[in-house]
């Protein structure tokens, strides 16, 4: 027989671990409020993640949507998350409001959300509310992860990568350029192949 792992107080999805019934049984109570006794199995491997309200109330449940929405609260709320050590690790969770999906769901309709975007914190310190999300593309995502280095030329801040974009560089020589002691406009000037790098002239 297993070693017995107490749940209680975790968050899968919707549900938020009560206590033990027994017989691998969790009392669980749904963000809606319902209290539900659920299998410990269905709750780890995520087959179970609310008591049906979702499909219920909206037909939403396996959209992309939803999907976004889910692992936000997953990344801020479980530690077995692979992410979690980046988000609810280090202290970022989500508003009230955001607990059921409903309101979610609003807010996004109401703010550019398309099936091809995904969500993203503009301050990538700050907790996922209305007033720090957006909708962008995944290229403009990567953009704005905390490990992408920042580039201040003429006041205007930007990523390594959209710089290189804007002067047609290859990134790489825009971070050895920096790692040796060149800042400003002198980072974006053409320059001559050489060593496998366009050097600065």
């Amino acid at each position: 027989m297993g070693k017995f792992i107490d749940l209680t107080g975790q968050k899968f999805g919707m549900w938020t671990v009560l206590y033990y019934v027994g017989d691998s049984k969790w009392q669980c109570r749904c963000d809606c409020g319902t209290i539900r006794e659920v299998k410990g199995v269905t709750l780890r491997n995520q087959s179970s993640t609310n008591c049906g309200c979702v499909k219920r109330k909206h037909g939403m449940e396996g959209t992309k949507l939803y999907r976004l929405w889910s692992h936000m609260k997953e990344r801020c709320d479980s530690p077995k998350f692979k992410s979690y050590k980046d988000y609810g690790g280090r202290g970022i969770t989500y508003c009230e409001e955001w607990k059921e999906f409903k309101a979610f769901m609003e807010w996004a309709l109401q703010n550019g959300y398309q099936e091809e975007m995904t969500l993203d914190r503009i301050n990538v310190n700050g907790n996922y509310e209305p007033s720090n999300c957006r909708f962008i593309s995944n290229l403009e995502q990567q953009r704005n992860k905390r490990n992408s280095r920042l580039v201040t030329i003429n006041g205007d801040t930007k990523a390594v990568s959209e710089w290189a974009e804007i002067s047609g560089l290859d990134r790489h020589t825009i971070l050895y350029r920096l790692n040796n002691g060149m800042q400003g406009m002198d980072l974006l000037k053409p320059g001559r192949k050489g060593g496998g790098l366009v050097n600065a002239d």
